[in-house]
Formats: C-alpha cells, sequence, structure tokens
C-alpha cells in the first residue's frame, strides 16, 4: 500500500483548501447554563486540540472571559506540581476557573500512580 500511495502521490498542486465550522446545536448553551446555575460540575471531553476546544467552550458558554485556565499539558512531575500550584492560586483568590487537560497529560494522570491529582482536585 505505501509503495502504490509513493507512486501516486507525487507532483501534487494544492489548488484549494477549504474549512467547515461545526455549529453548536441548538440550546447547547442554555442548556449548559442551566446545568451551571444548579451547581452541578460539568466535563467535557473531546478529541479536539486545546485551541479548538477552549473555543468551543466559549462559544457554549462554558469558559467565561474573566475565568482563569488551569493548562495541564504536560507528563511530567514539574506538571503535577504546577497544577497543584494553580489550584491553590485559583481557591485562595475564588476567581472562577477552569480546567484543560491535553490527552497526553490525561493519560499521565490516570495513572495509577498519580490518582493523587483527582483526590486533591475534587
Amino acid at each position: 500500500m505505501e509503495t502504490l500511495q509513493a507512486e501516486i502521490e507525487r507532483e501534487l498542486v494544492l489548488l484549494g483548501a477549504t474549512g467547515i465550522e461545526d455549529k453548536l446545536q441548538d440550546q447547547v448553551s442554555t442548556t449548559i447554563k442551566f446545568i451551571t446555575d444548579a451547581d452541578i460540575k460539568l466535563w467535557v471531553l473531546t478529541g479536539d486540540k486545546v485551541e479548538t476546544a477552549r473555543s468551543i467552550g466559549r462559544s457554549c458558554g462554558l469558559i467565561a472571559t474573566e475565568m482563569r485556565e488551569v493548562l495541564i499539558a504536560h507528563d511530567t512531575e514539574d506538571q503535577l506540581d504546577y497544577v497543584f500550584t494553580e489550584f491553590e492560586n485559583a481557591r485562595d483568590d475564588e476567581s472562577p476557573y477552569y480546567v484543560m487537560i491535553t490527552g497526553e497529560a490525561l493519560l499521565y494522570l490516570t495513572n495509577t500512580h498519580n490518582k493523587v491529582l483527582f483526590q486533591k482536585v475534587n
């Protein structure tokens, strides 16, 4: 298959590109507001990149401009120390915050050795 692909896909010229915006379904923002007004914690899982997930969060009303972001993007112990500090800072000043976790970091954090993070967050 790779040999055939290498033979066919040669000297190609890009003629154009297009982008498609995936619109939110009706009532998503209203429903999310209803859930958060009821003081229910909401977690969203998406396969999108961080910037796309951030954009979706803003467009559906999950992320407000005044919210502080705690980004967990790496799979190292230093990252965990940083995250604990960010959580403490966010709780101390009582400013609203949201947590963004990349797939790579989530795999690391769900390792049995690191389940302590989820106990501290919740």
